[in-house]
């Protein structure tokens, strides 16, 4: 079934407004190569593209595990869809990952170094 132009705009108005405020989100992006959102008259939502099966989430986030956040983001496009007495399809699509959000890596969390010279690394990683 095909959504009306109003259907898609309250939609897109309630996911953003959701979507925005959880923790580990950043905002909502546009995307890159095509500008995702939700075009309606006098207006557009930028970050949620409605869809008459699917709604997709774009966002930036500033928090880790990755997929956490994206399962949130899930979840909370999917309450505003049954909110408004709709089901559907929920895609999340993470555009970038603000890093001066995240924590700061330990000692133990560094990537072992590559060797350089021929030299293979030890058991830690480091030039051998």
């Amino acid at each position: 079934m095909s959504l009306s132009t109003a259907e898609r705009a309250a939609i897109a108005h309630a996911v953003a407004a959701r979507v925005a405020g959880l923790a580990g989100v950043a905002g909502l992006s546009a995307g890159h190569a095509v500008e995702a959102a939700t075009y309606y008259p006098g207006g557009k939502t930028v970050g949620v593209a409605v869809h008459d099966e699917t709604v997709t989430v774009h966002v930036v986030i500033d928090a880790l595990p990755v997929h956490d956040v994206a399962e949130r983001v899930r979840r909370a496009a999917e309450a505003s869809l049954a909110g408004l007495g709709r089901g559907g399809r929920v895609d999340v699509v993470i555009e970038d990952v603000v890093l001066a959000g995240l924590p700061a890596a330990g000692p133990g969390d560094a990537l072992p170094r590559p060797a350089t010279s021929g030299q293979r690394p030890d058991a830690e990683g480091r030039p051998g």
